[in-house]
């Protein structure tokens, strides 16, 4: 509306401006400021100084829907027209009071039914006194309406009615941006709020943890050009972090065209708490509902109170023995690591106790610097087991005494708030109220049957029935059971769901129980109306209340997952059954006790028993095993149960009169009770009578084996000795020189391969030879035999393991022996001295061997690969059946070759 002074005629903002004029600034800071309120989706009135209505934001217009005019109306006339007095005339003076004062007011809750309609509303507003846009004074009152919250709030456990109201709404924290978003205003609340100054970023009063997604969603909004809303945290001046809701909306020209963006954020911070703390609490409720016994619903707890607080780990302990033992049993952990379980005394840290019984709760921020730690045995004890942690630490009264004690721990310095404080004490209180009550259940289920049903509905479904078998109520558990609403189940009769196969004997039980009063617990199907099927344990039992029709109650759990589990366990029976058949495998287990043995079918059947025959009497491996095996397998039972440690050995069993004795290997370990002591002997047996047959006959095979190799090794090196003996005959009656030279090379080669069988023969090994004590011996002889007197000398050198197949020996001493033949023979003429020096090495999967001489050297431009010589092409064709090579390596003196081997063909 158009207010210029004390002008009160009420018109649209933009009036200030005609189409197409050029706004002044005052105008245009005027329209900036209207549309913020108009666009605002929280309550905000504009009232100006004759106490008349000049705006309203978007929020503001939901909550007085069907109220017109609005806009230029006076504010009292309004207030009388939604609430009744005296509260309309309150809220009319504490206004007039802000508009004349100038001090703020901040209204508690209020819970008042609207006149015009009479619907109960609840708000929390406030008012302050501000400078209109026009240059007058006026008030603006920001609103929260809590009407849908204070239904949800309703809506929760009697539990949940303890979480603490949100706070009062704040003033909103204002900002506009141009195009680009580059903020160019912060309205005088920011400053306030986050205690920056003029000119300092903005940014900086944003959580680290929030900066990524904030950037990320102010880059999409700036490019799409359209509305951004997130819940994000600004540090107070106090250096709080607060949660905001924060809005941004475009402003856009005659073009369409963004042009500024205008924003604000309220102080959404207990809310967001309060939804994170309803949150944990529903998930706390979920699990206490599925625990089965106190300490289930503990370690529930435990859990959910560590993720909600992001801990290290949270332990609950009990005080036991008159308050003299603190038992801790259940406990969770963020990750692996040392564990608080188990008992410890209390009187060894009496002072910390006694501050517990008090009702003190223990915050420490930093146990590793908390000057209490070094007289605290408690946190002594966290720091030794736990290592530097903050700590806090809750008691639990009851009656006066101290009954339990929460601890939660974080892996890194932290200072616990008070919302941190009340949702472990809420935990703490629930958890302890529900293990409480599942103590209560325990003791008390047969004889309240009513009350343990009522119960049971934290981890069961609760259905009553009238004796028709019409359901007549149904808790959200069952519904959800069976896949239906209430309200449908409400025309439904129990044999409407229960699956036809299973409905006449689920009739036969029912009309019993009408007939007779007798409980009854059923397992069967319901039928959903997606066709599926739901596994389900009922317990039915009748209650009769005096002035009330007789009820059945049915208390339903689910257990699918219990009968898919069974069928699951029943199929990998069937399977380990099939296994152990075909893997000739059988269980045991001996009862200490008594000396009576049960063994598994797959057992029974290897022993020759009767399927039927599961068990036999004490004494009955006197019977079954060998007399010979029977020391060796008393002593080594007597040495498990005595050690604790298992055992495995083989043994012979009769398997039945007049068969043979059947060899097994058996393994067995003692199982020990609560007490440590030993009650059975449990183990597995394996029919290994086919393997020790194989293995025999394996035996006698290699023997054979070997005795034949020792016959063709003799055989071999005699008939080389023969053939060396026929050259030399031979060699005797040729006068050629060159054919007698011929005749000893020969004479050589042929020795080379003799004294290698002769070696293999002596070493009594037919799978190789360590070659290179062979192969110093062939260059030893080579030398004495051929060196002529010469002051020849030999430089050997091995390295790594050389063992060697004969198949690859054969060829490469034959190949290595030439090259030694060529040294000696031309490398040292003239009656010269010298050195021979030959290397065997076995690296990167091949083997090399380097023979080389400080001799004369090679004529110029010799190469092994074109070489006409003999024993240069022996050497060639010898190494191109081993797949090697010949490489001649550079040497300052002399001449050396190098053959390389590789081995990967070669065991």
């Amino acid at each position: 509306m158009s207010v210029h002074g004390n002008a009160t005629t009420p018109a649209p903002a933009a009036a200030a401006c005609g189409a197409g004029a050029r706004c002044p600034p005052e105008a245009r800071h005027r329209e900036a400021f209207y549309a913020l309120v108009r666009g605002n989706p929280f309550g905000i009135a504009v009232v100006g100084a004759d106490f008349r209505v000049r705006e309203l934001s978007a929020g503001a217009r939901r909550t007085l829907a069907g109220i017109e005019p609005l806009i230029g109306r006076d504010l009292a006339e309004l207030q009388r027209l939604l609430w009744a007095e005296p509260l309309a005339s309150q809220v009319i003076a504490h206004m007039r009071h802000t508009l004349d004062t100038g001090e703020p007011y901040v209204a508690p809750r209020t819970v008042q039914p609207r006149r015009d309609s009479g619907e109960a509303q609840s708000f929390d507003w406030r008012v302050e006194r501000v400078t209109l846009p026009e240059g007058d004074q006026g008030i603006v009152v920001f609103f929260y309406d809590l009407s849908e919250r204070m239904a949800w709030e309703a809506a929760l456990r009697e539990s949940e009615q303890r979480l603490r109201r949100l706070a009062d709404s704040v003033p909103a924290l204002v900002w506009i941006s141009d195009a680009s978003g580059t903020v160019t205003f912060l309205n005088r609340r920011w400053y306030d709020y986050t205690g920056q100054a003029p000119g300092q970023d903005w940014m900086e009063a944003l959580h680290p943890d929030d900066l990524a997604a904030v950037s990320a969603e102010m880059a999409q909004g700036l490019a799409a050009g359209r509305m951004q809303q997130a819940e994000l945290r600004y540090r107070r001046h106090d250096g709080q972090w607060r949660w905001h809701l924060a809005r941004s909306e475009p402003q856009h020209d005659a073009q369409g065209r963004v042009s500024a963006w205008f924003g604000s954020a309220v102080d959404v911070h207990e809310q967001h708490l309060a939804r994170e703390h309803a949150a944990s609490l529903l998930a706390l409720e979920e699990g206490l509902r599925a625990a089965a016994d106190p300490r289930a619903a503990a370690s529930a707890a435990c859990a959910v109170l560590g993720r909600a607080l992001r801990a290290h780990g949270v332990s609950l302990g009990e005080l036991q023995d008159g308050g003299a033992l603190l038992c801790v049993d259940s406990e969770w952990r963020a990750g692996p690591g040392p564990s608080l379980r188990g008992r410890h005394r209390v009187d060894a840290a009496e002072e910390h106790f006694a501050r517990l019984r008090a009702g003190q709760v223990v915050r420490a921020a930093d146990l590793s610097r908390d000057p209490r730690s070094a007289t605290d045995p408690v946190a002594q004890a966290v720091l030794g087991v736990l290592g530097p942690r903050a700590a806090l630490e809750l008691p639990l009264l009851r009656q006066g005494r101290l009954r339990a004690v929460l601890l939660v721990v974080t892996a890194a310095p932290h200072d616990w708030n008070e919302a941190e404080v009340r949702l472990a004490r809420e935990a703490l209180e629930r958890s302890w109220q529900a293990m409480e009550q599942l103590r209560s259940e325990q003791v008390q289920r047969e004889h309240e049957a009513y009350l343990a049903a009522i119960y049971a509905q934290s981890g069961a479904g609760l259905a009553q029935v009238d004796l028709s078998g019409r359901i007549v109520d149904a808790n959200e558990r069952y519904c959800a059971i069976v896949g239906r609403s209430r309200a449908e189940l409400l025309r439904l009769r129990m044999q409407d769901i229960t699956h036809p196969d299973d409905l006449p004997m689920h009739q036969r039980l029912f009309q019993r129980l009408v007939d007779s009063g007798e409980p009854f617990s059923i397992e069967k199907r319901y039928l959903r109306p997606d066709g599926s099927t739901v596994w389900i344990a009922n317990s039915v039992d009748l209650i009769r209340v005096p002035g009330a029709p007789p009820r059945v109650l049915a208390v339903t759990i689910d257990i699918t997952a219990r009968k898919q589990a069974e069928q699951r366990l029943r199929e990998a029976q069937a399977l380990h059954d099939l296994a152990a058949e075909a893997g000739c495998t059988g269980t045991w287990c001996i009862d200490l006790a008594s000396g009576a043995c049960t063994v598994s079918p797959s057992m029974a059947r290897l022993m020759g028993l009767p399927p039927q025959q599961l068990t036999v009497p004490a004494g009955w491996w006197q019977d079954w095993v060998l007399p010979e095996d029977q020391d060796r397998v008393q002593a080594a039972m007597d040495a498990a149960v005595a050690r604790g440690k298992p055992y495995e050995l083989e043994l012979r069993l009769r398997t039945g009169p007049g068969s043979d004795a059947r060899w097994f290997h058996s393994r067995g370990e003692v199982v020990r009770d609560a007490g440590g002591q030993p009650v059975q002997l449990l183990g597995a047996s394996v029919d290994v009578s086919r393997y020790k047959a194989a293995q025999a006959a394996l035996g006698e095979a290699l023997q054979a084996k070997d005795a034949l190799l020792y016959e063709v090794n003799h055989r071999v090196k005699n008939n080389l000795q023969v053939i060396s003996s026929l050259l030399s005959l031979q060699a005797r009656t040729v006068r050629d020189p060159d054919a007698r030279a011929a005749i000893a090379e020969a004479q050589a080669r042929v020795a080379v391969v003799s004294r290698l069988h002769q070696q293999l023969y002596q070493s009594g090994t037919h799978a190789g030879l360590d070659y290179g004590p062979y192969l110093q011996r062939l260059a030893a002889d080579t030398l004495a035999s051929l060196g002529g007197g010469r002051r020849l000398r030999l430089v050997f050198e091995a390295r790594g393991d050389n063992r060697l197949a004969p198949d690859l020996a054969v060829p490469l001493s034959l190949a290595v022996s030439e090259l030694i033949t060529n040294a000696v023979k031309y490398a040292f003429p003239d009656d010269r001295a010298g050195t021979l020096r030959l290397r065997l090495a076995r690296e990167a999967g091949q083997l090399e061997v380097l023979v080389a001489d400080d001799g004369v050297g090679l004529p110029p431009g010799f190469d092994p690969a074109t070489s006409t010589g003999l024993g240069m092409r022996i050497v060639q064709a010898l190494l191109g059946q081993l797949q090697g090579r010949l490489e001649r390596p550079v040497t300052p003196h002399g001449t050396a070759f190098r053959i390389l081997v590789p081995l990967g063909g070669w065991a």
